[in-house]
């Protein structure tokens, strides 16, 4: 199995009846971007879904094996909306 480099968010499983499943995240899958926004490790992954309005729909390029690939994402009652505690981590709320 390849290692992925250090800082990569990467989908070790994901659960049954989630919005990630629904989606159509695959464990293994790496998230690269959401809406243009390059993802730099896991922290910034997680912050980032939690400053999403319940409802937002956002874009993720991920890769998948060698692949990339574009998932659009709608955020529901699992993401709450949080502070943002990074004042560095600012949303791009425009996808080309």
């Amino acid at each position: 199995m390849k290692r992925r480099p250090a800082g990569e968010s990467q989908f070790n499983k994901v659960e049954r009846n989630t919005p990630a499943r629904a989606a159509g995240f695959k464990k293994g899958d790496v998230v690269l971007e959401i809406d243009g926004l390059r993802i730099e490790n896991p922290y910034q992954f997680a912050q980032e879904l939690t400053v999403l309005p319940p409802g937002s729909e956002v874009t993720f390029l991920i890769r998948r094996d060698e692949e990339e690939l574009f998932i659009k994402f709608t955020s529901d009652k699992y993401v709450e909306k949080r502070e943002n505690r990074n004042p560095n981590l600012r949303r791009n709320s425009s996808v080309p």
